[in-house]
């Protein structure tokens, strides 16, 4: 189907749906063809340490940027939703999960994640709104548009 030379790239954005469809593409890829990597900075971690990402298959939450780090540019797909469910998606997400990724609390972007996370619990979806606006963070209304059309990490 798709060679290390060629592999299949999600691009996953984050709740939008994708989570079924990785499913179903994991189980058509071995274990050793699967980038272990999932959010942008374990991406960047795996990069540092290989430089050659040499998988069938990669998935996960990163930008258009990635492709400059891939040796092999690959067949791309996404998944895309309307940004108003999204961020609503996001927030009954973020209301209802444990703190994440307790092992990276020295990574800024795990930090936003961790505070957006208590501001959504602590606030009803307006207010949670309201705090991500005052803060100035746009493009957390439309990571569409940021993902796809700048990227994600890699020192943007």
């Amino acid at each position: 189907m798709f060679s290390g030379t060629n592999p299949l790239v999600f691009l996953h954005i984050p709740r939008t749906g994708g989570t079924s469809l990785i499913s179903y593409l994991d189980a058509q890829f071995s274990d050793v063809e699967i980038c272990p990597a999932h959010e942008q900075f374990e991406f960047e971690q795996l990069h540092a340490r290989q430089p050659q990402l040499n998988y069938s298959f990669f998935r996960g939450h990163f930008g258009i940027n990635f492709q400059n780090v891939l040796s092999a540019k690959g067949t791309w797909i996404t998944f895309l939703r309307k940004p108003e469910q999204r961020i609503y998606s996001t927030w009954m997400h973020l209301r209802h999960q444990p703190t994440p990724f307790a092992d990276w609390s020295e990574n800024t972007h795990v930090k936003r994640i961790q505070s957006d996370l208590q501001k959504a619990k602590s606030s009803s979806f307006a207010a949670f709104c309201a705090r991500i606006l005052d803060e100035g963070r746009l493009s957390f209304f439309n990571q569409m548009t940021v993902l796809l059309g700048l990227g994600r990490g890699w020192n943007l």
